[in-house]
């Protein structure tokens, strides 16, 4: 019996040690969750030379709007993201031949839509023309004529350019560069007279590298959406860029990072200091509030009062340089002049444009004003009551 009991103990013993070690790796594979070394690496193809979106800083390291922003979508997707800073006219062979798995930053178009699959646009690029302070000004693209333009090899400024003059017969004297910096000094030292850039580059690199000779024109040419590009047929991994970009946009992760690299330089700083004046506003309305309290106290006169503190707090949001909306109920219940210049619409016609749903989900938002005109605004909400 002793040695039955043995052999049976014996047994059972190896049963359960099956089992743990069974029950341990469903546990693993369910509950493990790998670490950003053990993720599947994919590569990026960067550009190099284009602040604020993507550039090395004084200190040697890769900064800008583009790497914050693949930063925070790298955590919402099941890969590690090695980002393969280059320069610009280099990324969509690399992209082709597999030396990388993505392009970051890039304006879809026909001829690329051949090779690559885009996410969703995340943002647009607004492009205008800068110039040598000594060239004449121009408001249009024709007036560039018989003058010398530097461009950026590869660029989207290129392509359209040249699409031009096919189109047009008018005909440019090109000058290529490999990257941005070098062709806005092109502009400064008098080498060529006119170079089209992104807007929020072109001011970066004037104040970056004290450039004394170039100054943007009034001629916006036009606006481009950008996004990631990736070989045709990786749906996996264009999928993976399409949730973390909305999970970014949905969190307010997205206008955080905006307003980080792009607000700040904008004069007037619109929605910066319209969060101040808000707050500004919100204490002193306190304050004048428990003032006006005490003085109903002692003077019994607390109706007219509280009636000028009313009108005091709406003459300070009529004069207000940004749009302010009350919504309550899914309804817009007021809005001040500002608000009204921007879109067109007054408080109660906007409730039919379906306007105020979109304002309520906040962040970069596109909208169409009254007049037809596209406008990009930046909406921030402030829960009050």
């Amino acid at each position: 019996m002793k040695k039955i009991s043995n052999r049976l103990i014996g047994v059972m013993l190896i049963i359960l040690i099956v089992l743990l070690v069974i029950f341990s790796y469903s546990f693993y594979k369910v509950y493990y969750v790998p670490s950003s070394e053990e993720k599947p690496k994919i590569k990026i193809a960067i550009d190099k030379n284009i602040p604020p979106y993507s550039y090395y800083n004084e200190k040697g390291n890769l900064v800008g709007f583009h790497i914050d922003l693949l930063n925070a979508m790298e955590k919402y997707t099941p890969y590690s993201f090695v980002y393969v800073p280059m320069e610009w006219k280099d990324v969509e062979n690399s992209l082709k031949t597999g030396y990388v798995d993505a392009i970051m930053g890039i304006v879809p178009t026909k001829e690329r839509n051949k090779s690559f699959d885009f996410t969703n646009p995340y943002t647009n690029l607004n492009f205008v023309v800068f110039r040598n302070k000594n060239a004449p000004n121009i408001e249009d693209i024709g007036a560039l004529a018989n003058h010398k333009i530097v461009v950026v090899s590869e660029d989207i400024t290129e392509i359209k350019l040249r699409e031009y003059m096919n189109e047009t017969g008018i005909n440019f004297t090109l000058i290529e560069v490999p990257a941005s910096a070098i062709a806005m000094k092109y502009v400064d030292i008098g080498y060529a007279d006119y170079f089209i850039q992104e807007e929020k580059t072109g001011i970066f690199l004037i104040s970056s590298q004290n450039l004394k000779n170039v100054i943007p024109t009034e001629a916006k040419l036009f606006s481009l959406p950008i996004a990631i590009a990736v070989r045709k047929g990786e749906w996996d991994l264009l999928s993976a860029f399409n949730d973390a970009l909305k999970k970014l946009k949905d969190s307010g992760e997205y206008a955080d990072i905006y307003q980080k690299w792009f607000l700040p330089s904008q004069k007037p700083a619109g929605f910066n200091y319209a969060l101040i004046a808000i707050g500004i506003i919100s204490a002193l309305t306190a304050v004048l509030g428990v003032e006006y309290f005490r003085s109903w106290k002692r003077e019994k006169k607390s109706e007219k009062r509280i009636i000028n503190l009313m009108q005091f707090s709406r003459v300070l949001l009529e004069k207000m340089p940004v749009g302010i909306m009350y919504i309550s109920d899914g309804n817009c219940q007021y809005m001040n002049p500002e608000g009204i210049k921007i879109l067109g619409y007054g408080h109660k016609e906007i409730n039919e444009t379906g306007i105020v749903e979109t304002l309520i989900k906040g962040g970069e938002i596109r909208l169409k004003a009254k007049n037809g005109e596209e406008k990009w605004l930046l909406a921030k909400k402030i829960y009050y009551g």
